[in-house]
């Protein structure tokens, strides 16, 4: 017999939103004035509104643009966690957020759903908990009553019916898991020379990363300026980290000795003045290695200058005609298979510059499969080899057009021109 529904006949089977008719309006009001448009940027006076109509709302909390929330007094949300451009949160019961977590932009939480076996269509709703450090990947989904545990990803697009266990990747629909988060390590090399300043920033970014099966590998250049102490002392509390302080014959040599002494299934590199963006930004890159057919894993790169946004790198996913004109991914953001290195061989070391160029162009035009993150991952400071002054571009430049000449891509100086000008747009681009 087939079934009949009858919305005429629709039972709430006795919900009540939580608040009255009147409160529920106003923020109805506030929510289009202030959440679902692209005109507020001001993260404290969300927060504040949201407060103010009963939502838990920790502290240093992210609420981007175009956020539509159904009723703040069922959302809670615990320190440090980020809801992205265009989250709907349609929380008809209890959104439960914990600390660390990212709600990546377009995805949805719906707390609602329908009994479909009934003729009358009767309203069922259940909690969302999201505990500390879980991440909902973009445009993914996240049904009623489901409980994401600690450390656990839902990766894009995909969709979640039940809970997702501790550490686990689940993708598709719906979302089964893929991965265990603690099974692949991910190391993270960092070459330094006299970086006494500004290595802590680095060191602790790493430590503070919510995917912790992570290997810190040092390469110190035998710096005189209290680097190596800094280094040794780190290291002692921190076993993740290995470390060796000698000289080396310039960067892509500390880069290569760092590939030799990387025992992770991953490499990238973080160099001693930048840090990863956020503290999801690695499980992030180890959300999409969970697929077990992606060689390369790449971002965003955002340039800052005495902690000022100069510059975003706004990459975009490979297409291989776009290597003749001019296209690569920023290399701080650039995670690698380690078979990769293996089958490619090491940096050039005959360039001074443009090492990491050459390497990209061996790596892609080989057909690896790669996948962009479509997010900011690193943030650097402005004043690398390349960019330092007027002679270092020169000299970019030149080695540019060997790298292209080398590998037989492009048409030399045009498409050096080409690399050049794909800059400009990105000083329009700083958030």
């Amino acid at each position: 017999m087939s079934r009949k529904v009858d919305l005429s006949r629709y039972h709430k089977a006795g919900y009540h939103p939580g608040r009255n008719g009147f409160i529920r309006a106003l923020w109805y009001i506030t929510n289009v004035l202030f959440f679902k448009t692209s005109l507020c940027p001001w993260y404290g006076l969300k927060r504040g509104l949201l407060r103010a109509y009963g939502a838990q709302i920790g502290k240093r909390v992210v609420i981007k643009p175009c956020v539509n929330i159904k009723y703040p007094w069922h959302l809670s949300v615990g320190d440090n966690s980020w809801i992205g451009e265009e989250v709907w949160i349609d929380n008809l019961a209890d959104v439960e957020i914990g600390r660390n977590c990212c709600v990546s932009q377009g995805a949805m939480l719906l707390c609602g759903n329908h009994d479909y076996t009934k003729a009358s269509f009767d309203l069922k709703t259940g909690t969302i908990v999201l505990k500390d450090g879980a991440w909902v990947g973009a445009k993914a989904m996240v049904c009623p009553g489901v409980t994401m545990e600690e450390g656990s990803v839902l990766t894009a697009g995909s969709v979640a019916t039940r809970d997702i266990a501790k550490d686990c990747i689940c993708q598709g629909n719906p979302a089964v898991v893929k991965n265990k988060c603690e099974n692949m390590k991910i190391s993270i090399i960092t070459i330094t020379f006299n970086s006494a300043k500004t290595l802590q920033r680095t060191l602790d970014s790493v430590q503070s990363q919510t995917y912790r099966e992570i290997e810190h590998v040092i390469v110190d250049g035998a710096s005189t300026d209290g680097t190596k102490n800094l280094i040794e002392s780190y290291a002692k509390q921190h076993p993740n980290v290995r470390w060796v302080s000698e000289k080396d014959k310039g960067i892509y040599n500390a880069l290569n000795k760092g590939i030799s002494l990387a025992t992770g299934d991953i490499i990238g590199f973080l160099h001693s003045d930048d840090v990863l963006f956020s503290c999801h930004s690695i499980e992030q890159i180890a959300s999409a290695f969970s697929d077990p057919s992606i060689d390369v894993v790449y971002g965003d790169l955002q340039y800052c200058r005495d902690g000022k946004i100069v510059r975003r790198w706004k990459s975009n996913a490979f297409q291989p005609h776009s290597l003749k004109y001019g296209w690569m991914p920023p290399h701080p953001t650039m995670y690698v298979r380690k078979e990769v290195y293996q089958q490619v061989g090491e940096y050039d070391e005959w360039f001074h510059i443009s090492a990491d160029y050459d390497m990209m162009l061996r790596i892609f035009q080989r057909g690896y499969h790669s996948q962009y993150i479509p997010e900011v991952l690193v943030r650097m400071e402005t004043g690398g080899a390349s960019n330092k002054n007027t002679k270092a571009r020169l000299s970019k430049t030149q080695e540019d057009y060997i790298v292209l000449k080398k590998n037989h891509v492009g048409i030399g100086y045009l498409t050096v021109a080409c690399k050049q000008l794909r800059k400009l747009r990105q000083f329009f681009r700083k958030s």
